[in-house]
């Protein structure tokens, strides 16, 4: 399933289970800290406050690895 329809039908899901109307899906990328920095940005000025946070971060690699800030990845 694409990314956009996966996270179309999870917000539809998190909807209909809670009655929640207010529910919205955000893509941080965890292995670039600009990343982190602009959602961090972005949110503070667009919202009042965080009532819950699904937070899905995972890697596993075999071999040593670095993202490109220099953070090892495994």
């Amino acid at each position: 399933m694409p990314e956009g329809d996966r996270q179309r039908s999870i917000v539809d899901s998190i909807k209909k289970d809670t009655g929640f109307k207010n529910v919205e899906v955000r893509i941080i990328d965890l292995a670039q800290f600009d990343s982190v920095v602009d959602f961090g940005a972005k949110f503070e000025q667009e919202e009042k406050r965080l009532d819950i946070l699904f937070y899905n971060a995972g890697v596993m690699t075999r071999d040593y690895a670095t993202t490109a800030d220099g953070w090892e990845t495994t």
